[in-house]
């Protein structure tokens, strides 16, 4: 099978994880059983909970969210597994169209974040009235795990 292309970030964040989690995950990818519920369980524990929400247990929104997904959708739009971008967005690129945005844009991300948030500073600069609001504590789902600051730049943003 071909290796396909791992996003830059999310492979930042696959090579912190002990020797023994990137071999467990490359076991189960290498057998193309990405759907093994132990291979999700690991994206849960060492993915999810740090990078997609860091609240235990997690908010019921977002608890019923990935409990109803559709991973056949999200599979042909991504791949098997966030680490490896081999779906119909495999490429998909807009850095270029940022300029044409003329209205004021709030990029936010944070540092706990399964996209980078050196990205979404960037994305900011690109914009013609582009701000950026990235969260030190918080994760993807800064609005539930650092609510408080995620609602505060959110609402001066709004209102400046």
């Amino acid at each position: 099978m071909t290796k396909a292309k791992q996003p830059k970030h999310v492979s930042k964040i696959r090579a912190q994880f002990p020797e023994s989690v990137r071999a467990e995950l490359e076991h189960y990818e290498n057998a193309n059983k990405t759907d093994d519920p132990a291979y999700q369980k690991l994206l849960f524990e060492k993915l999810y909970k740090v990078f997609i929400c860091r609240l235990d247990p997690w908010p019921d929104p977002l608890q019923r969210c990935l409990d109803g997904w559709n991973q056949h959708v999200y599979n042909v739009l991504q791949g098997r597994s966030e680490f490896e971008a081999t779906g119909r967005m495999k490429g998909w690129d807009r850095w270029a169209d940022l300029p044409k945005i003329k209205v004021r844009t709030l990029t936010m991300g944070a540092r706990y974040d399964e996209m980078d948030p050196e990205d979404m500073r960037k994305m900011a600069t690109l914009v013609a009235h582009g701000q950026s609001w990235i969260s030190e504590t918080g994760s993807h789902f800064a609005m539930y795990d650092d609510q408080q600051n995620y609602f505060r730049a959110l609402l001066t943003f709004l209102l400046g």
